[in-house]
C-alpha cells in the first residue's frame, strides 16, 4: 500500500512528520484529482471494515486535496470519488496553491 507508515498505518497525528513529507514533494507536470482522493477513500474503507463498519456518529472524517495545478488526467470533478466520500461520510476540503493567474476560469 502506497503512503503507508513504516509500521503499516496510513492515517496520523504525528504532525512532523507530515509536514517532512510533504517538503519533500514535487511538481511532476500533471495533475489528477481522482486518483489520490480513490487512495485515501479506500483506506477509510478498509479502516471502517477493520472496525465490524459501525462509525460513531461523533466521529469527523475529512480529507485534505492540496493541489497546485487543475486536473490535466481524469475527471477534473471527480464525481465518482465525491459520491463515495459522501457515502462513507467523508467531507473532501480541497486548496489550490498557486497564481491566480495559472487557475482558469470557471
Amino acid at each position: 500500500r502506497k503512503y503507508c507508515h513504516e509500521d503499516g498505518t496510513f492515517f496520523s497525528n504525528d504532525y512532523n512528520a507530515l509536514a517532512d513529507a510533504a517538503s519533500g514533494l514535487s511538481c511532476q507536470g500533471w495533475t489528477n484529482y481522482e486518483e489520490p482522493l480513490q487512495d485515501v477513500l479506500s483506506e477509510f474503507s478498509r479502516h471502517q471494515s477493520m472496525g465490524g463498519g459501525v462509525r460513531p456518529q461523533q466521529q469527523q472524517r475529512h480529507v485534505l486535496l492540496i493541489t497546485d495545478g487543475v486536473p490535466t488526467h481524469g475527471d477534473p470533478t471527480a464525481r465518482q470519488q465525491l459520491r463515495r466520500a459522501q457515502d462513507l461520510g467523508v467531507v473532501v476540503h480541497s486548496v489550490y496553491l498557486g497564481w491566480p493567474r495559472t487557475f482558469p476560469e470557471s
